[in-house]
């Protein structure tokens, strides 16, 4: 049972009836040298791109230890973006090699989760979630970095000196996929907005890499942070925004105009998108015993007596929970194999915080 809903199966939806008008890209193995678009295919997995001709710059396997045999290696590729002479993102991806029967403890962490970081959902098998940061693209990383650096030298690029970092990793019972986009810049009037940006954009792109652990990834419509994603949680919304870029793309609309229009209908909240499992708060448990004691007290007209129905109800109410979610994990634990530590990932780069000081950017418990 998850502790978190997920969210993202009408967004997904959604996107076959967009696929109508754009089409289905094509996948692309990672093999150093080739040019992707559309999506990547690694370890059996299907990675989503964002818009542009990624270049491979390098694959190749995480330093593994005697403890992650289970899952054979980690399969890495990592992607770049050129603009010009100079890079405009950088794509990281890891994926596990061989499947493994009882998940991974943890992928998303415990909480409390730090603020730069989003649950989408998690169970005692599987997670997905965002996070944001930014890296310093130094020569610290794993192998592939290595050679990524040095095919960037050696093409003559230009390397910021550092990048915003969108994280997004999701995780099942028997698979792993981790991605990191680093961008040279997002869109925004302040840090704050960027950050914000690149945390929205995470989390729908780890909604779709749930899409891609099995394989089930046709057609898309993905686009940068800070633009309309054209991935909403509702069609009608779908509809609305890939007219917008009919009409953006044909020069009826400007660009301003379109980005006006986007953001005024990504406003709206469609009922689809409300949590189905909202978080119980300390006024939601206050409130609901409130109803109760006002429930007992219109019937009994007796103050102790309605106390006490209100208490015995709540008391009820915890002590079945607790048997319930008591009993699910003995039988969990009985019949299912116990899930394995995530590997310890190796990234490219030094991450760093809002002051430029090192500091930690990783998804670990």
């Amino acid at each position: 049972m998850r502790s978190q809903g997920r969210p993202g199966r009408g967004m997904i939806r959604a996107l076959a009836m967009a696929a109508l008008l754009l089409g289905a890209p094509a996948a692309h193995a990672a093999s150093p040298g080739a040019t992707v678009t559309g999506v990547l295919e690694i370890a059996g997995k299907q990675v989503p791109l964002p818009p542009g001709a990624w270049e491979v710059a390098a694959t190749g396997e995480q330093p593994a230890t005697a403890e992650q045999a289970p899952f054979g290696v980690v399969r890495s590729a990592i992607l770049l973006l050129r603009d010009g002479e100079r890079v405009r993102a950088l794509l990281e991806v890891n994926a596990n090699d061989i499947a493994v029967s009882g998940g991974w403890a943890s992928p998303c962490g415990n909480d409390p989760l730090p603020p730069q970081r989003r649950l989408l959902y998690r169970s005692q098998y599987d997670a997905a979630c965002a996070e944001t940061g930014a890296v310093r693209p130094d020569s610290a990383g794993p192998p592939a970095w290595q050679e990524t650096r040095t095919a960037i030298a050696r093409a003559g690029l230009q390397l910021p000196e550092t990048m915003l970092t969108a994280i997004a990793l999701c995780a099942d019972r028997q698979d792993f996929l981790e991605v990191r986009l680093h961008l040279r810049e997002v869109p925004g009037a302040d840090e704050a907005a960027r950050q914000q940006a690149l945390l929205d954009w995470a989390t729908t792109y780890a909604a779709l890499l749930d899409e891609g652990l099995s394989r089930r990834i046709g057609r898309l419509v993905l686009d940068w942070p800070g633009r309309a994603a054209l991935l909403q949680d509702s069609p009608v919304l779908d509809r609305r925004l890939l007219r917008i870029e009919a009409m953006r793309a044909s020069g009826a609309i400007t660009p301003a105009e379109a980005a006006a229009q986007e953001l005024a209908v990504v406003q709206e909240v469609p009922m689809s998108a409300v949590d189905p499992h909202p978080r119980i708060t300390l006024w939601t448990q206050i409130s609901y015993q409130l109803i109760n004691f006002g429930t007992a007290y219109s019937v009994t007209r007796d103050v102790p007596l309605s106390v006490g129905i209100a208490a015995s109800e709540y008391l009820a109410y915890s002590w079945l929970a607790t048997a319930n979610d008591a009993r699910w994990a003995d039988i969990e634990s009985a019949v299912m194999p116990q899930p394995l530590p995530m590997p310890a990932l190796q990234h490219l780069g030094t991450p760093v915080d809002n002051t430029g000081r090192s500091g930690l950017m990783a998804l670990v418990p």
